[in-house]
């Protein structure tokens, strides 16, 4: 009784999770318009298909199908679920790298999306067409390994990629490029640890099903309260535009001068050494300034310059 409860209440986390994350992403592509945070949305929504459809199969195809029929069945219906489900996967490291590429400004080529769809999807018919030849091979454990070594493999491009990407002019800075690697390789490594152990330990297999669905919304939840992206140059607002904001918004001279440094992209430490004022006196300027805009980030406020009246 206990157990189900726990149960219950680990799938009533999981759809929060899903949905808050969703959510936050919704909102996010909304404000910002980045062309990345639509490949965002579009991940999370194959992984956590693919975590409600796989992962969540398989615990009520044990907890409630397994008393009804016979064990044969049962382990038919379970690798029926999980590969049917996989391709929800294939689709969410699909959309990973397409991320990933375009968070370092990387141009993946033509026919990848073709091939590596085409890759994945005649390893699975390889599998299901194998397995149902071959009694002593079972799909789900084959599958499992697949999942580990190729989630793994992908974490591990994408970590290094965006560590290595160095400070160039992207889209976020290199510290948030950083800590967006280690948090994304983290948890796969911490996934993958359950994954190894979760057939023989139920509480093990819901540390896995929690820490999927935590991973998958980490990029989101993490962009939402790190907000340093960097607007290209040509979205820089223009002089008159300026003008009008600083009007409407009761902008003294100096704050003026302060929100100009801000939409060219430098630092507080950058600012205070081209205005020859302390590194203090510009967060007390930036901390007047939000609270007259009600911006929350550096990035909000630029684009609140750049729309000219705000929000």
């Amino acid at each position: 009784m206990m157990l189900n409860l726990i149960i219950t209440a680990i799938f009533l986390i999981s759809v929060a999770i899903a949905a808050g994350s969703i959510t936050i992403t919704s909102q996010l592509r909304t404000q910002f318009k980045f062309d990345f945070l639509s490949t965002l949305l579009y991940m999370q929504v194959f992984y956590f298909m693919f975590g409600f459809y796989a992962i969540w199969g398989q615990v009520i195809v044990i907890s409630y199908v397994t008393p009804l029929f016979n064990k044969l069945i049962v382990e038919k219906i379970n690798e029926i679920t999980i590969l049917f489900g996989t391709p929800f996967i294939i689709f969410g490291w699909l959309m990973m790298l397409r991320l990933i590429a375009e968070l370092i400004g990387k141009k993946l080529w033509n026919y990848f999306n073709a091939v590596f769809l085409l890759g994945n999807i005649s390893f699975l018919v390889a599998v299901g067409l194998y397995t149902s030849k071959t009694a002593s091979v079972k799909v789900s454990d084959v599958l499992t390994y697949y999942y580990l070594i190729s989630g793994l493999t992908y974490a591990l491009y994408g970590g290094i990629s965006l560590w290595r990407a160095g400070n160039k002019q992207l889209i976020l800075k290199q510290p948030q490029r950083q800590n967006l690697s280690k948090g994304i390789v983290l948890f796969v490594l911490a996934q993958n640890g359950a994954l190894l152990f979760c057939y023989s330990n139920i509480w093990i297999t819901l540390l896995f099903i929690f820490l999927y669905f935590a991973g998958t919304a980490f990029i989101p939840i993490y962009l939402k309260y790190n907000q340093e992206f960097r607007l290209p140059p040509a979205q820089i607002s223009t002089p008159l535009e300026l003008d009008d904001f600083c009007m409407k918004y009761e902008i003294s001279p100096r704050e003026k001068e302060i929100i100009r440094e801000i939409c060219k992209g430098l630092s507080n430490q950058q600012i205070a050494d081209k205005l020859f004022i302390t590194l203090q006196t510009v967060k007390d300027h930036t901390h007047r300034i939000y609270g007259k805009t009600f911006a929350i980030s550096r990035m909000q406020l630029m684009k609140m310059v750049q729309e000219g009246s705000g929000k």
